[in-house]
């Protein structure tokens, strides 16, 4: 097992990228929780978490609430790791509707060690804490915590909501369902990693450095 390093850094330049995306994060209180089962191993839905070539082919209303063509920055420090990705600046598009003057907060992807996903996307300030919890070999909760400015959501805060449960996981939780059925097959042997840092629209390089935490975890060969 890893053990904490109080001398070494955890949380690396992660809060200073919140803070510029969402400097009222500290004030913003949870609405509203979501949770569902998938039939895949916990690793399998942080993989997916970790890259986004996916996401074109598969995120398509997504795709309309920011711009991922060679402009997402991702970087990785401690036990965190984090992409910025610009908004389209679509106000009527497929997944959540944004009156004029609602984009007041930009568009933040992270990752905390070994479990927390904090999500911030463009529109109304609000912070998405996902969190991935183990439910055994082939199971895992998945959990949504909404924190908004006030204790009722909004119109436009409800229709984040909304969008992020009825479209956006579904859709994410059924590739990682796919991922490990194909676990299984009997064709599998070990893939390959796309590693390109100047492209990290088409890369896994966090994909890789996630298992790697994985792994030497599970040897003790690295402490946090």
């Amino acid at each position: 097992m890893r053990t904490l390093n109080p001398s070494r850094p955890r949380a690396g330049k992660l809060l200073a990228y919140i803070m510029a995306v969402c400097p009222e994060v500290d004030s913003l209180m949870r609405v509203t929780r979501l949770e569902r089962r998938v039939a895949a191993n916990w690793k399998v839905v942080i993989d997916n978490n970790h890259e986004c070539y996916h996401c074109a082919v598969n995120h398509q209303s997504l795709m309309e609430v920011v711009d991922y063509a060679h402009q997402a920055v991702w970087s990785d420090d401690g036990i965190t790791f984090s992409h910025g990705v610009d908004g389209n600046g679509e106000l009527n598009q497929a997944a959540y509707i944004l009156s004029a003057g609602a984009g007041e907060q930009g568009s933040l992807f992270s990752f905390i060690w070994p479990t927390t996903i904090p999500l911030f996307f463009p529109g109304p300030v609000c912070l998405v804490l996902m969190q991935v919890i183990p439910a055994g070999p082939e199971a895992t909760t998945v959990r949504h915590d909404f924190y908004f400015r006030n204790t009722t959501p909004d119109t436009q805060e409800q229709a984040l909501v909304d969008w992020i449960d009825d479209v956006l996981v579904p859709e994410d939780m059924g590739l990682c369902e796919q991922v490990q059925r194909g676990l299984h097959s009997r064709g599998y042997r070990q893939g390959k990693f796309v590693i390109n840092r100047e492209d990290c629209s088409y890369s896994e390089h966090h994909v890789h450095w996630f298992q790697r935490f994985v792994h030497d975890a599970v040897i003790g060969r690295r402490s946090v």
